[in-house]
């Protein structure tokens, strides 16, 4: 959280008790390294951006009376956003994919992804993937993944450690006029195509797998 070191809370919990028997060890996110004795090497969730569920809704199907903003994380802040006059939903735990995918294209303008972890996660990516605008914080250790992508950093709207100003950037959001919040999906969207393209990453597993061989 000092923004200098970021060992995972309770990392033991997830530690591989045995890794000298592992040539390679895999996950999308650096701030997890450390766990790892730093032998975790980057390697991108990968979602089917063409599919229908991932891709914005059409215009005019977005609706205005289903809450404004959504997501699995941040019950610990939506007290202050109900506050703010922000109408914040937490989807349960577990909620079946297609469903919850669905759900969020047509009936949301804005989505946390987290703001404890460091790291984005499959839920900001989707939310881009769909045109919604997306909160979340990201650790200085998680920056390293776009060079490595040879991407610049997605535009997701970024929110300080422990989501303190979520609210404020809810509302960032929700006050746009309906052009800059058009914009904001656009090229969101733009660059999931651009950068996220299934394709293109198919490149940073193979040069990973290519090591072991």
């Amino acid at each position: 959280p000092d923004g200098q070191a970021w060992i995972l809370p309770c990392g033991e919990k997830f530690r591989v008790g045995n890794l000298a028997h592992y040539d390679l060890l895999l996950g999308p996110h650096l701030s997890c390294r450390e766990t790892y004795d730093r032998r975790l090497e980057y390697a991108p969730d990968i979602i089917p951006i063409y599919d229908w569920l991932y891709r914005p809704a059409p215009d005019g199907q977005i609706s205005s009376k289903s809450p404004a903003a959504c997501s699995f994380k941040g019950g610990e802040r939506q007290v202050d956003c109900l506050r703010a006059g922000i109408d914040f939903e937490i989807f349960p735990t577990p909620m079946r994919m297609s469903d919850q995918l669905a759900r969020r294209r047509k009936n949301y303008r804005v989505t946390l992804d987290n703001y404890t972890d460091g790291h984005w996660g499959l839920f900001g990516m989707e939310s881009l993937a769909q045109g919604i605008p997306c909160v979340t914080y990201i650790h200085p250790l998680n920056e390293e993944c776009f060079a490595i992508l040879k991407a610049p950093a997605p535009p997701f709207v970024r929110c300080a450690f422990g989501g303190v100003d979520l609210a404020e950037k809810f509302r960032e959001v929700l006050s746009m006029s309906e052009i800059e919040w058009r914009f904001l999906s656009v090229i969101g969207r733009e660059w999931i195509e651009r950068h996220y393209d299934p394709e293109r990453l198919v490149w940073r597993w193979d040069s990973l797998y290519d090591r072991l061989q």
